[in-house]
């Protein structure tokens, strides 16, 4: 490998600019080599505005810009729909894949992203940022050393005014993709609500067998809000609400084992500074956390992980398949009435 890592952008649209850019410059062995977005205006604009960007070469099509340029790693923010091609795409080029939320849209296409990556041997990781949290960090370490037990019972909420953001947005532009089922895939739960579901199976490492479900969709015809009751093997049950039209925002989790209570909350706190309580029934008082480790994101993991100073530790394909699955359950549930088989 070359001294530094070279890495294209695919989709250079809001949560590439604001999130993923600023944490890739500051790694002085990142260099961005190319730009990819079907709008051209875009990807020119980005360029001038960020003079660290002035020598990457530009495309509107990340195809084109596989044959041309051969990146280490491709960093992917587009329409949810467009993932599965581009992922696909970039492993058949022999390239690393840093993917945004959902990885893809449909369990069949996550095994076809599995397959590629097996075969190809390189490494597909979705941006779930959360995970990166220090306080997230202690949690999954109390639970997997069984600091709270067996884990029983779960809710979870993600609050967002994801409905009013996207009708303004529609009245301001003229569109949304998010709001377009060809684009998106889904509504909120596709969307924000992926941290959640992802965070909870993160957390809870088990695996769901079945959900029950009801959304609103209001005037769109994607879901807004999610009402979702969860049954994983071993017993335990979770409820998990997605609000997608709550002013204000946060997310909060309860995971409620046989020996111990853990609490994550960040409503009412700082900007990415959550309260933790770890409870136990054997302490008149809440536990003392472990040592938190230092803080770090998506972006910073990839390319650790492409130049080999990391094993992969953030999520894998697999995590994303797992998404995915229980999100066509909560679909199907919601549709029919009846309680929906996660993976059937």
């Amino acid at each position: 490998m070359a001294e530094q890592t070279r890495l294209a952008l695919i989709g250079c649209g809001g949560n590439m600019t604001n999130a993923h850019l600023p944490r890739l410059l500051a790694q002085d062995e990142v260099s961005i080599v190319a730009l990819v977005d079907p709008v051209t205006a875009t990807t020119e604009a980005l360029r001038e505005r960020q003079p660290a960007l002035a020598a990457a070469a530009t495309f509107s099509d990340h195809e084109e810009m596989l044959d041309a340029v051969q990146p280490d790693g491709v960093v992917i923010s587009s329409p949810h729909a467009l993932h599965h091609p581009q992922i696909i795409a970039a492993l058949r080029a022999g390239v690393h894949v840093l993917v945004e939320k959902p990885m893809v849209n449909t369990a069949e296409e996550a095994a076809e992203v599995i397959a590629a990556r097996d075969e190809t041997g390189k490494i597909v990781m979705v941006s779930y940022q959360r995970r990166f949290e220090p306080s997230v960090q202690q949690m999954k370490q109390i639970i997997s050393t069984g600091g709270i037990g067996d884990v029983e019972f779960v809710t979870a909420q993600l609050y967002q005014a994801w409905y009013t953001n996207n009708l303004g947005r529609i009245q301001r532009t003229g569109a949304s993709w998010r709001v377009q089922q060809q684009l998106s895939g889904g509504g909120q739960l596709n969307d924000s609500g992926s941290h959640l579901v992802d965070l909870v199976l993160h957390l809870v490492g088990l695996a769901p067998t079945r959900v029950t479900a009801a959304q609103q969709y209001f005037t769109l015809e994607v879901d807004v809000n999610s009402a979702i009751m969860a049954e994983f093997e071993g017993g335990a049950i979770a409820t998990i609400a997605i609000g997608g039209n709550v002013h204000g925002g946060g997310m909060d989790i309860t995971i409620a084992g046989s020996e111990g209570t853990l609490h994550y909350r960040t409503v009412g706190q700082g900007p990415r500074q959550p309260w933790v309580e770890w409870q136990r029934a054997d302490h008149a008082e809440p536990l003392t956390l472990p040592t938190s480790p230092p803080a770090t994101s998506p972006d910073h993991h990839f390319v650790d992980v492409i130049r080999g100073r990391t094993a992969l530790a953030g999520a894998t394909a697999e995590d994303g398949r797992r998404v995915v699955q229980l999100s066509a359950a909560v679909w199907r549930s919601a549709e029919t009435g009846v309680p929906a088989v996660v993976g059937g």
